[in-house]
Parts: C-alpha cells; sequence; structure tokens
C-alpha cells in the first residue's frame, strides 16, 4: 500500500515549539486471506508539550490504534512515527509516554500506594522516592485517604482515578487516554477530566483524549476527528 498525505492533516499547536511526536502518512492494515482492513489510512498529525485534544470518532474507526501509534505501542505498515524531544522510541524513555487505559487494570495484590508506585520502580526509582512520589501524587488528586486500600477495597470510579494517579506519577511528556469517562458516572467523569487537565496545566504534559463524551470537547483546545482510519480537524 502507498501511502499519501491525507487532506486534513492535523495542524501544530499554536504555541509551536518542538513536537512530542510527529506522524507522517502512518497507516495500519491488517491482512486476513485476501481481505485487507486499513485501520489506520496515512495520517499525519503532531502534538507539542502542552497540548490538549480532543480524538473523537465512531467505534471502530482507529482511535484506540491511533493512541498506540503514538505511544509506539503498535507498529506502522507504512508511514512513520518519531518522537523528536524524546531522542527515540519511548522503551528508550520509561515513563515520558504515559497511556491510561478506558479499564482500570490495578493490580490486586498491590495497595494503591504500591500500584501508583509501581511504575517508578520499573524505571529504576529506589522504594522510598517511588512511594514518596506515588503519596505526593496521591495527596495532589485528593486521593490520600485510599493510600493503604486494595483495588477491590475500591469503587469504580475511586479505581479510575487511582489509574490516573498511577498514569500521572511518571511526570510524562505526553498523556493519552482511551475512554476514560466511558464506563463512569457524570460526576466521577467530570472529577477524573478535572484532574488530567489541572495536571497537564501545571506543566508541560500533553494530553490527547479518545472519547465520546461531549463534555470532554467542550474544555480542549483542538479536536481531531477519525473516520475509517482517516483523521481529520474539526
Amino acid at each position: 500500500m502507498t501511502a499519501s498525505k491525507p487532506s486534513g492533516s492535523v495542524s501544530e499547536h499554536p504555541a509551536g515549539g518542538c513536537p512530542v511526536v510527529r506522524c507522517e502518512t502512518a497507516s495500519v492494515t491488517y491482512r486476513a486471506g485476501k481481505i485487507t482492513r486499513t485501520v489506520l489510512d496515512a495520517v499525519t498529525c503532531s502534538v507539542t508539550p502542552g497540548q490538549l485534544i480532543g480524538l473523537i470518532g465512531p467505534s471502530g474507526s482507529g482511535k484506540t490504534t491511533l493512541l498506540h501509534v503514538l505511544a509506539g505501542l503498535q507498529g506502522l505498515s507504512s508511514g512513520s512515527v518519531r518522537w523528536p524531544t524524546m531522542g527515540g522510541p519511548p522503551i528508550e524513555h520509561p515513563g515520558r509516554i504515559t497511556v491510561a487505559f478506558q479499564a482500570p487494570s490495578l493490580l490486586g495484590a498491590l495497595d494503591v500506594a504500591e500500584n501508583i508506585a509501581l511504575p517508578l520502580l520499573l524505571a529504576g526509582a529506589s522504594q522510598e522516592e517511588a512511594i514518596g512520589r506515588a503519596r505526593d501524587v496521591l495527596d495532589r488528586l485528593h486521593l490520600g485517604g485510599l493510600v493503604a486500600q486494595l483495588p477491590e477495597e475500591l469503587s469504580g470510579g475511586q479505581a479510575q482515578r487511582v489509574a490516573l494517579a498511577r498514569a500521572l506519577v511518571t511526570r510524562p511528556a505526553l498523556l493519552l487516554c482511551d475512554e476514560p469517562t466511558g464506563q463512569v458516572d457524570h460526576h466521577t467523569a467530570e472529577t477524573l477530566l478535572d484532574l488530567v487537565l489541572a495536571e497537564a496545566s501545571a506543566s508541560t504534559t500533553a494530553v490527547v483524549i479518545a472519547t465520546h463524551d461531549p463534555s470532554v470537547l467542550v474544555r480542549v483546545q483542538s479536536r481531531w476527528t477519525i473516520t475509517d482510519g482517516r483523521l481529520q480537524t474539526a
């Protein structure tokens, strides 16, 4: 398949600066026998520090695949993806890119503080530093009262907020959220969104939120629309 630049490629963030991630005519296709399915179709886009983006599109349109490409979790059939400010693929830079998946995926054997500290420990932080930073982010997100609880003791909304804290504790350059409000009630959804936007505004973390929730879209700077694998601005 030959990649070509789409007519609706995404423009740079108004503040400019070196992109956190940039895709050039990035395509992802799957083949099953004689059938070829294009999930991403020649997507060109970039995300710059501090940018807040809402990614919308119908189910199966390619939102999750695009997030995985931006994170370096999904290989391309053609085109390229680069992380200019990180010096290489994210695998070489633990903590620089974080994905907050739709389901919390907390580890049942670890308490809340230990779940949040885990990415830091895997990146080489000491136990003392990791737990200290975990407690700090819990306090910032008004979750300090949950520090010693196990995942089974949390409500669905609490578990989602703890998972978000785990995503933020690494102080990522890029936070990718896959339907973070899709499985919680409206009040919890607003709380989650408040937390993400507050953390982003206090740092240079760029955020891309894949969502079906209209309340998310009114609070972001940019809207991206993906339909049948093709990305366009709103």
